[in-house]
């Protein structure tokens, strides 16, 4: 805001007051242009959390299959181990009882 540059004396009777109006002559216009439309944010959101749900249920997936294969590796471990030790839990498991059979009626 720029001051007067010379002080200015006004001589105001009592019962009235001066008032000072400063007025911009020029004018600035401004025209508001939207960058996203609603679409556009929607599809917007959308993508990210698509990004982000896939990608979460991708690495969930990953991390089960890893497990089930690693629990498979064992079994297989064992079966070799097994084997090599002359088979003997296979044999074990052969030679249990089994159940007696019930003739009907």
């Amino acid at each position: 805001m720029n001051a007067l540059k010379k002080p200015v004396s006004v001589d105001v009777p009592p019962d009235e007051s001066v008032l000072w109006l400063k007025v911009q002559l020029r004018s600035e216009h401004r025209r508001e242009v939207l960058a996203h439309d609603f679409g556009s944010v929607v599809s917007a959101v959308g993508g990210s959390l698509g990004l982000f749900l896939g990608v979460s249920c991708l690495s969930t997936l990953t991390l089960a299959v890893r497990r089930m294969a690693r629990s498979c590796d064992d079994g297989r471990k064992e079966d070799r181990e097994a084997a090599a030790n002359g088979g003997s839990h296979v044999k074990a498991w052969r030679a249990q009882p089994q159940p007696p059979q019930v003739e009907p009626y």
